[in-house]
């Protein structure tokens, strides 16, 4: 399995300041052991590390650019290298595990499976590799990483398979969880050729693309894992989502959004202290909300979107985002770059609401922060600080 570090682990076994959800692949495989003849081992690979996009994004052609922001470039996204890690997991890992375990060594008995982008490099593993595995575990997938064009020249020789893999493919809402890709990608394997009892979609409309989805549907997983077969599910057939709408005006509409009303402007970072050469603003959870446009917010990857300094002063701003649940203030300094010994430095996670807009964030520097562990130390976390109102002029 891809992602050892959420399917075995919570947070904080992890040095994370949050408790998040695992899958509790343990727990699941325990109890199906405890229930069935069936056994298993699990074989988790930790894909953590600031590496992950690069690792589980496999080389099919160009990233699919569309709708990107920010003056993202191709590399930025992904160096692609899939492909290899693919290959070191059926001629490093698998030899290694069958070496030194009393595990069965063909391919029938051996299944790989992961989510999110864990997804997409299971599903182009397995496809690449028939020869080393029975079934794949396609979650979440993030297919949407490439266009039709790269899908189609991938799986040109892959439809008709004699030895084609079971493959179990899971997604949640269509614009929630990565189900528009899937169902693409699903249609074009059931459509033209794919053998169909070989090929199953287990989909949930109103699903998110969150940890506790998986961790619900993984039971059903381990029953195509070891009978290539789900026997509530029909196999082979094209599968259509009822719901394809935007979330995004529904949740306008939720949040009661008024340019009106609603009370637009910035949150700031009081930078006088800490000196940083840069900040940077990271926030998550929801679906952000540009306070003065109104308009849906630029979720940007780590370390987040570079805020502007307030000419003359220490104080640095932000257009506040209405709807998220956290907020992060750092030095602007890429995961990849602190793996390498770069120092990095930013608040703990904030939690975030509307009523902070106005308001500026001031670390307490005599806390000391806090360094993350193993090869991410030279990060430092500073965990004390407060808000107080702001006003420009």
């Amino acid at each position: 399995m891809f992602d050892g570090q959420s399917v075995l682990a919570k947070g904080k076994d992890r040095g994370m300041d949050n408790d998040v959800m695992c899958w509790n692949v343990s727990e699941s495989v325990s109890g199906m052991m405890a229930a069935t003849d069936n056994k298993a081992i699990i074989v988790c690979i930790d894909n953590g590390s600031p590496f992950r996009s690069d690792e589980l994004v496999p080389d099919l052609g160009s990233i699919n650019m569309e709708g990107e922001s920010g003056g993202l470039k191709e590399e930025d996204i992904s160096l692609k290298r899939g492909s290899a890690f693919s290959d070191f997991i059926c001629d490093t890992i698998m030899p290694y595990i069958n070496e030194n375990y009393n595990v069965y060594t063909d391919a029938q008995h051996t299944s790989l499976a992961g989510s999110s982008l864990g997804g997409l490099e299971t599903f182009y593993t397995v496809l690449a590799h028939p020869d080393k595995f029975g079934a794949g575990g396609v979650m979440s997938a993030t297919f949407g990483m490439f266009a039709e064009k790269e899908w189609t020249n991938f799986l040109e020789d892959k439809l008709d398979m004699e030895n084609a893999p079971y493959l179990y493919i899971y997604a949640g809402g269509y614009a929630t969880d990565n189900g528009d890709g899937t169902e693409a990608v699903y249609n074009k394997l059931v459509e033209n050729g794919y053998a169909k009892d070989k090929v199953v979609f287990s989909k949930f409309e109103s699903g998110e693309h969150f940890i506790q989805y998986c961790r619900n549907i993984y039971p059903e997983f381990l029953e195509a894992a070891f009978t290539h077969n789900v026997a509530a599910l029909e196999h082979g057939v094209p599968v259509h989502y009822d719901d394809k709408t935007d979330p995004y005006e529904e949740y306008l509409e939720e949040m009661e959004l008024d340019k009106a009303s609603d009370k637009p402007g910035y949150v700031y970072y009081d930078n006088s202290e800490t000196k940083w050469d840069k900040v940077y603003a990271y926030w998550w959870g929801g679906m952000a909300v540009n306070s003065i446009t109104k308009e849906t917010y630029y979720f940007a990857d780590w370390p987040g979107i570079q805020i502007e300094q307030i000419e003359g002063t220490d104080i640095y701003r932000v257009v506040a985002p209405l709807g998220v649940q956290g907020i992060i203030f750092d030095s602007g300094v890429t995961d990849k770059a602190v793996s390498e010994g770069k120092d990095a430095y930013q608040t703990t996670d904030l939690p975030y609401s509307n009523a902070l807009i106005g308001k500026v964030y001031k670390i307490n520097m005599s806390v000391e922060p806090k360094a993350d562990p193993g090869a991410m130390k030279t990060k430092r976390r500073y965990s004390a600080g407060n808000w107080s109102e702001y006003k420009e002029g």
